[in-house]
């Protein structure tokens, strides 16, 4: 059973049928021309939810494939009288295990988020998002301040994609957050 409810407009009426979850309106217009629009109610409360949410997870994704690109590209910069070498964060990770942590959660974060696991339980997906941008935004920290007061003869210096990739670590974290707050919440 619908509701009609007849609205009136330059020329013409306006019908607006409710039934079952269905918005149909129509227009009859001055020389008997007939319009008709068919909605469904729920695309409309679902989509803006869904908006947010699916924009949080490909940012988080976008963010998540590029500092995995970003770990093979120099990070930092070695001079010393003339000679001049870089090194990646894969070269870092040579000398200290612990920033393989990186390409490995970044790795998680982005089969969480392509597989379907997070329509039916969105939590695994922002824990992983968290859990792995905040980890490797920290690690990231600890490798700055690890060479960075470590007695040396070779001058060092941060590249842009160094700052670049550790910013992306923490706006994973903050898109991931801002994923489970919206699926969080009750419809």
């Amino acid at each position: 059973m619908g509701t009609n409810i007849a609205l009136t407009g330059a020329g013409g009426k306006f019908h607006r049928c409710a039934e079952s979850g269905v918005v149909r309106l129509r227009y009859i217009g001055q020389f008997q021309e007939v319009w008709s629009i068919r909605v469904h109610q729920s695309s409309w409360r679902t989509s803006v939810n869904e908006s947010v949410g699916n924009q949080a997870r490909h940012v988080s994704l976008s963010l998540a494939t590029f500092v995995l690109v970003c770990f093979f590209f120099p990070w930092v910069q070695l001079s010393c009288v003339g000679v001049r070498d870089s090194a990646s964060g894969a070269d870092l990770a040579r000398s200290d295990g612990f920033l393989w942590v990186i390409p490995i959660s970044m790795a998680m974060v982005l089969i969480t988020g392509l597989i379907k696991v997070w329509k039916t339980v969105p939590s695994i997906f922002s824990l992983s998002g968290l859990a792995g941008g905040c980890i490797s935004a920290y690690s990231i920290y600890l490798e700055h301040v690890r060479l960075d007061d470590a007695p040396r003869l070779v001058a060092t210096r941060w590249t842009v994609l160094f700052w670049l990739v550790m910013l992306a670590c923490v706006g994973i974290a903050a898109a991931s957050l801002i994923f489970y707050v919206d699926r969080s919440r009750a419809p």
